[in-house]
């Protein structure tokens, strides 16, 4: 998967099975995140940072482990040389991953939360919650309003990355005289709900019509 620095992935090969070689691919020089989904759900796994290569260089890159059984691509360049990268590692914690800053009719929406579990698997409680500016929070997943109460999910967080479907990809309607500025909010918290656990996320979002 290409993983842009903003909205969702894109697959560049699908089901590649042990030993096979995906079609070459010409791409710019210049930085490159790419992502593999071993699970096959449609969310990369492990996430690789390519660092930019000269214009017209050829490499070909092989996904190996080693003899600890560690996962990493080895690229071999056309002057011969080869480089090992390794995957990205990151601290405990959600990013919220969002199409664009501003929205308008029949643009793609979607909040998607990527949490990186670089330990072992743990079960949290997941707040995702929504601010316009009028003092009032709404709770995925029901969205209910805090004027009335909370909501949250618990969360059995796998090791690696994985994403959570927080508001799936739709077209946003055509809505008469809005326009504000919408506040996402992304976080765990510990059992007893009293304080953030790892790295929190927020990102803005401004409506209009």
């Amino acid at each position: 998967w290409l993983i842009p620095d903003d909205g969702a992935p894109v697959p560049l090969w699908t089901n590649v099975d042990f030993g096979d070689a995906g079609a070459a691919l010409d791409v710019p020089a210049e930085p490159l995140v790419i992502g593999f989904d071993a699970t096959g759900d449609g969310v990369p796994d492990v996430i690789f940072d390519i660092p930019a290569l000269p214009e017209g260089t050829v490499a070909n890159v092989f996904a190996v482990t080693d003899s600890a059984g560690d996962l990493f691509l080895n690229a071999q360049l056309n002057d011969g040389t080869t480089v090992r990268i390794d995957p990205r590692t990151c601290p405990f914690g959600v990013e919220l991953i969002v199409p664009e800053y501003v929205i308008f009719p029949y643009d793609v929406f979607f909040i998607y939360a990527e949490v990186c579990n670089p330990g072992a698997p743990v079960q949290l409680p997941f707040f995702s919650l929504l601010d316009v500016g009028t003092g009032e929070y709404w709770f995925y997943p029901s969205w209910v309003s805090s004027n009335i109460g909370i909501d949250y999910v618990e969360l059995f967080v796998e090791t690696g990355t994985t994403t959570i479907e927080v508001i799936p990809a739709f077209i946003w309607p055509e809505v008469d005289d809005i326009s504000l500025e919408a506040h996402f909010f992304g976080a765990f918290l510990n059992p007893g709900l009293t304080e953030i656990v790892g790295e929190w996320d927020v990102k803005a979002v401004w409506i209009g019509s």
